[in-house]
C-alpha cells in the first residue's frame, strides 16, 4: 500500500515503515547478515529481495522474511530481482559474472518461490549486471557496468547487445 515503505541494504538490514516514509522505521531481521541488493513486491503483501546467497520472501507486508532460494557455495552473488507482471508467481533473479565459467546465471521460479531453476547464460560476456528488468516472460533486459545493455526476447536463452551511447 502507499503507506508501507521497505528499504534493504548492507549486512541484512531491512527497514520498514507503515507511515508513508515517515519515522518510525522498524528494523526487520533478514536472517543472515548478508548484503540485500534489490527488493520487489509482486502484490501489496508479497515481496522478494535478492541477497548474496539467494532470495528471501515476505507474505506479510515485510514484517517477516524467509529464505526461498539458497545458492550458498556458488561463486557468484545475486545482484537484482524482477518479476513478470502478467504472472506474479514468476520471479527472476540475476547473478554477477562468474569468472570461472565466463557466464552469468539467472534463477527463475514460476510457482512463487517454491522451486527455482538455475539458468546459465553467456549473457554478460563480461557484463557485471547492475539491474535486471522483465517486460514479459520472454522479454527481459540486463544493464551492466561500462554501459552494457543486453536484451533477451526468448526468456533468457539468448541475449543481444543493445546500443547504450556510453
Amino acid at each position: 500500500n502507499k503507506d508501507t515503505v521497505i528499504v534493504v541494504g548492507e549486512r541484512g538490514k531491512i527497514r520498514r515503515t507503515v507511515n508513508g516514509a515517515q519515522p518510525p522505521f522498524d528494523t526487520i531481521n533478514a536472517g543472515k547478515p548478508q548484503h540485500l541488493v534489490d527488493v520487489v513486491f509482486v502484490s501489496p503483501s508479497t515481496g522478494y529481495t535478492a541477497r548474496d546467497s539467494g532470495v528471501i520472501k515476505t507474505t506479510d507486508y515485510g514484517a517477516t522474511w524467509a529464505s526461498v532460494l539458497n545458492n550458498s557455495g556458488k561463486v557468484y552473488k545475486l545482484t537484482s530481482i524482477s518479476y513478470d507482471k502478467a504472472s506474479v508467481s514468476s520471479v527472476y533473479s540475476f547473478s554477477d559474472y562468474n569468472l570461472a565459467t565466463c557466464t552469468n546465471v539467472f534463477w527463475s521460479t514460476t510457482n512463487a518461490g517454491v522451486t527455482w531453476a538455475e539458468n546459465t547464460t553467456a549473457a554478460g560476456n563480461h557484463c557485471l549486471p547492475l539491474d535486471f528488468h522483465m517486460v514479459s516472460t520472454s522479454a527481459m533486459y540486463v544493464v551492466g557496468g561500462t554501459g552494457k545493455i543486453l536484451k533477451s526476447t526468448d526468456g533468457g536463452t539468448t541475449w543481444a547487445a543493445q546500443t547504450s551511447g556510453t
